[in-house]
């Protein structure tokens, strides 16, 4: 996992092949992996796939890193439902499965459910993200919980830095 981040982080080039096979010991080793080294782990391989499949990638490496990324975030969804999961880490691994083509039902329920339980957590910028990675996967615009979180953008975005609730102008401190 460190050596992931490292490669991501410091935008060292990858082969895809070698992705592969490191998603392949990934999928191999994932009753290993905790919920928050299973999303750090996937992000990063999200981000070396991203940046080097143009260069080299084939249907097989998608297909790999897509088993990886669905069996390490099996727990990653279910703590999410169960309320347990903070929402940067929630965000890291709903992009994670959408750039390694691995959004699934259990992604759509953990963002269902986070939307749900703790809606008025959620600020604008994180209800965003969660309606481009929706759209990514091909929700319909006229789905429950894209509606549910295009109202929180709409009223994050109707309540300014300096506005209340009601439209006014709100005291600066």
């Amino acid at each position: 996992v460190s050596l992931l981040r490292t490669y991501a982080r410091w935008q060292i080039a990858f082969e895809c092949e070698h992705l592969r096979r490191v998603a392949d010991r990934m999928y191999q080793t994932r009753s290993q992996f905790d919920v928050e080294s299973s999303v750090s782990a996937l992000y990063s391989l999200g981000l070396l796939m991203q940046r080097n499949s143009v260069r080299s990638s084939r249907e097989e490496h998608w297909q790999a890193v897509a088993r990886a990324a669905h069996s390490l975030c099996q727990p990653v969804w279910r703590e999410a439902i169960a309320g347990d999961l903070e929402l940067p880490t929630l965000l890291k691994a709903v992009e994670a499965c959408v750039t390694l083509r691995a959004d699934s039902d259990a992604l759509l329920a953990a963002i269902t459910s986070v939307v749900v339980r703790r809606r008025e957590e959620l600020d604008y910028p994180t209800a965003a993200s969660l309606l481009d990675f929706l759209s990514a996967m091909g929700v319909p615009p006229d789905d429950d919980v894209v509606l549910a979180l295009q109202m929180v953008t709409r009223r994050q975005s109707s309540v300014g830095p300096n506005r209340d609730l009601e439209g006014g102008s709100a005291p600066l401190p």
